[in-house]
């Protein structure tokens, strides 16, 4: 009697689950998968209905980059020294936007340090004039012309850079130092003291001086540098290797002035 009654209890208690809307009952079917009794949160749903429900997959898109992000890229290579790559960047850039500018300047750069001077000039015209002969493209055609030492046109094209953007200091700053490598140092200190510290006109002066050979110009301008910045680290090693030039060239000096002497008082003696 006591376990008729359990059953029947058991019976209940099935029955009050299945009606129940919190509880998830399963069928298990002959081919061993199961049908889910409730949302189908849980279990996976049997059947072609089920199958003919599950979202298709979406297909892979196609990712074009931006004209910005080839830029980036392409000057990230000409930085890093990878040419080709970046010469290919360029040219990519430039087939989907003829007006770019920066894809002009970028290989007229790399033909300009692969020697291919003739393109190079070429392209920095037809940027100046693809931006009506803007401050930056000036600058660029400009510093070719200070890297090929063609002083009159760097000059020239340097203060139009300039003039056509007067509170960019950089272009001040390379027009400043074609001056002075051209032999125009006087003209070229306004400009400097414009864009540097007093200690950077000293040195950048320096630097050009010792370039042109002039060794004393050089150690009094290293000098003046260290005097407005002792800390000015540059300054000191250049002041070093200057004076260690200049002693030599005087040592050097003094043997060739031996070596003069000693053959005048041969010949003196061959005459007696």
């Amino acid at each position: 009697m006591h376990c008729s009654r359990t059953s029947v209890s058991c019976a209940w208690l099935v029955c009050l689950c299945a009606l129940s809307s919190g509880c998830i009952t399963q069928q298990t079917k002959t081919d061993g998968t199961f049908v889910s009794g409730g949302s189908g949160t849980y279990g996976t749903p049997a059947g072609d209905a089920a199958v003919a429900a599950k979202p298709k997959a979406r297909k892979a898109q196609s990712y074009e980059p931006s004209s910005k992000l080839k830029l980036a890229s392409a000057a990230f290579l000409e930085q890093r020294g990878a040419r080709d790559e970046a010469r290919q960047r360029y040219e990519e850039l430039l087939a989907i936007d003829s007006k770019s500018t920066d894809a002009v300047l970028g290989l007229a750069r790399l033909d300009q340090v692969a020697g291919r001077t003739a393109e190079a000039e070429a392209g920095f015209q037809r940027a100046v004039r693809m931006e009506n002969a803007s401050g930056r493209t000036l600058d660029s055609l400009g510093q070719f012309y200070v890297d090929q030492k063609r002083w009159t046109e760097a000059m020239a094209t340097l203060q139009k850079a300039t003039a056509a953007a007067p509170n960019e200091k950089g272009y001040r700053f390379h027009y400043a130092i074609a001056l002075a490598k051209a032999g125009q140092i006087n003209e070229a200190i306004p400009h400097l003291r414009s864009t540097v510290d007093p200690a950077a006109v000293h040195y950048n002066i320096g630097l050009i001086l010792h370039e042109r050979g002039d060794l004393n110009g050089a150690e009094e301008q290293f000098s003046q540098a260290l005097i407005q910045n002792p800390r000015l680290q540059p300054a000191q090693q250049w002041l070093t290797d200057v004076r260690r030039e200049r002693e030599l060239e005087v040592a050097n000096a003094n043997r060739r002035q031996q070596a003069t002497n000693v053959g005048n008082w041969e010949q003196a003696d061959l005459q007696r």
